[in-house]
Formats: C-alpha cells, structure tokens, sequence
C-alpha cells in the first residue's frame, strides 16, 4: 500500500513538473523597461498577448495557418518608444523547437516587405538582420532559441545597440527554455 502510494505520489511530481516545463509565457521573455539604456522610455498602448492570427499581421499571406501548422502557442509584444527612438520586442512561443524552426524559416524565404538582409552577429540558436530601405529607418533582428521565435525591432538605435538588445532578450528566452 505505502510502495503504491509513493510511486503514485512520484508519478504525480513527474506530471506536474511535466506540465509547468510545457507552460512557457511569452511576456517574461520579452524585452522590459530596465532593459533600455537611458531614460524617457514608455510602453506604448500595444503591448499584449498575440494570437497566430494576431502575430502575422504584416506578414506574408499564409503565415498565419503556417504558424497554427507548425504549432504556435501563444506570443507577446512589447514597444517602447522615447523622443525619437522605438524599440519594439516579440517573443511567440511554439509547442516544439521543430515548429519554432519552421517558422523562422518564413523570414529567410520572405524578408520583412520594405527591407534588405544585413549581417549581423549569430543570436540565438539561428538569426538573420533586416534593415529598412526606406524612411522611417528601422533594423530589425529576427532569431529562435528553441521553441521560441524573437524579434527585436529598433528605429533612431544604432546597429550595436539593436544586436545588444537581441542577445539581452535571447540569454533571457535562452534561461526559459532550459
């Protein structure tokens, strides 16, 4: 009785620490306030909880049932903007590294509309810049770290300070994912 109790009480730990291991909320892992140098920055009324549909607003036709394809769950944005400056950070959460993979495919086959590839240092498990081709100047980093696709978007940053926001980002969804 005592051996049937404690194996059901160790199935039960095994399950729920199972199923916390699967909850992954896309607010933690975006970009927060303290996370921006400088003062002045605001959140803007945007910020919120994503659905498939939501997240590939923008995007090209289709992305949305891709995503449902390959498994989205749920994702986050959060902007900032101060004086001239606009940091935007997304974090869209996939049920599988496989299905996060595939979706970050969609932005190497189709490049956000208005940009260009720019190099840029790795983040991440897979990563690729974009720059804006015309005004208003944005660059953009888009990257996976496991089950989780980012983006960080910068307008009035630097190159520099936009890779460096992508990796504060990536070490934190890094940390989640584990």
């Amino acid at each position: 009785m005592r051996r049937a109790l404690g194996i059901g009480l160790v199935v039960a730990l095994v399950a729920a620490v199972s199923a916390s291991a699967v909850v992954l909320d896309p607010r933690g892992l975006v970009l927060r306030r303290g996370d921006l140098a400088g003062v002045g920055w605001v959140p803007s009324g945007n910020n919120g909880y994503r659905t498939a549909d939501q997240a590939a607003q923008g995007a090209p036709p289709g992305t949305a049932a891709r995503f449902a394809k390959y498994g989205f769950v749920r994702g986050y944005d959060a902007t900032y903007g101060a004086k001239a400056a606009l940091v935007g950070s997304t974090a869209y959460v996939f049920a599988t590294p496989a299905g996060a993979k595939r979706a970050f495919g969609i932005y190497i086959v189709a490049p956000p509309a208005g940009t260009k590839p720019i190099p840029f240092a790795r983040v991440g498990d897979a990563s690729r810049g974009f720059r804006s081709i015309a005004r208003p100047r944005f660059t953009a980093v888009v990257w996976v770290n496991g089950r989780v696709l980012s983006l960080v978007l910068t307008g009035g940053l630097i190159d520099k300070d936009t890779l460096a926001l992508a990796r504060t980002q990536s070490r934190r969804v890094a940390r989640a994912v584990r």
